[in-house]
């Protein structure tokens, strides 16, 4: 009896995290019920990150490490990020330690 009103009490757990967790599905990215909406990207990467007053939102974000590529979109190690519009002149960034 009471294995299985435990093992329909685990069905259930295992359903309702299901039905609210968000599948992430690019690579590097993962789901976050409540995050910063002022995430560091590769366009804002070498500013001074100020403190985000705005309250937070759920949704796929970056891994720790890595950030946000315009136009693509993917979540990328800092020394991948590319800079201006042209595909064939790509910037890199230097390996340099940044804060994250």
């Amino acid at each position: 009896m009471w294995a299985r009103c435990l093992f329909t009490v685990a069905i259930a757990a295992v359903m309702l995290v299901i039905a609210y967790s968000q599948d992430c599905t690019g690579p590097h990215e993962e789901y976050f019920n409540c995050a910063s909406p002022c995430q560091r990207n590769c366009s804002n990467l070498h500013e001074i990150v100020e403190s985000c007053r705005e309250s937070c939102v759920s949704g796929c974000f970056c891994m720790s490490g890595y950030f946000r590529q315009e136009g693509t979109l993917e979540c990328v190690r800092p020394w991948t990020c590319t800079k201006g519009v042209s595909k064939r002149k790509k910037t890199k960034l230097s390996r340099k330690k940044l804060e994250y």
